[in-house]
């Protein structure tokens, strides 16, 4: 920034900032073969890099809050993953249990005796 201060006010050497402006006019496709105006360019030029700093901060603060969402996310992910393991460890424990294989056994029953009872009254 330096550089482009001294070539818009003018109080660097001629050669440097000719340089500076080669380098510019070069760099950049948008400006005009014409245009030789030294602080057009130097302005051209800050607009261009405030531009890019924007975008830049933007996207830098877009990708913390995807960073952020995607992290709120795997701990979403994990709680549930666990709360499914819970749940299945409570479904294996009950149907371990005496009570639910005689359930079981019930509901069976009651099936086929209600396939018959169909057969026989149907």
């Amino acid at each position: 920034m330096e550089q482009l201060q001294t070539v818009e006010t003018g109080w660097g050497p001629a050669s440097e900032s000719a340089l500076l402006i080669d380098l510019l006019t070069c760099n950049d496709p948008t400006d005009r073969p014409n245009d030789r105006n030294p602080l057009a360019l130097v302005n051209a030029y800050k607009h261009r890099l405030h531009a890019l700093r924007r975008e830049y901060v933007n996207a830098r603060v877009q990708t913390l809050d995807h960073e952020e969402q995607l992290a709120e996310s795997r701990l979403h992910i994990a709680r549930l993953e666990a709360h499914i393991h819970h749940l299945e460890t409570t479904l294996e424990d009950m149907r371990s249990t005496r009570v639910w294989r005689a359930a079981v056994m019930c509901n069976r029953w009651r099936r086929t005796l209600s396939q018959c009872l169909r057969r026989i009254c149907g």
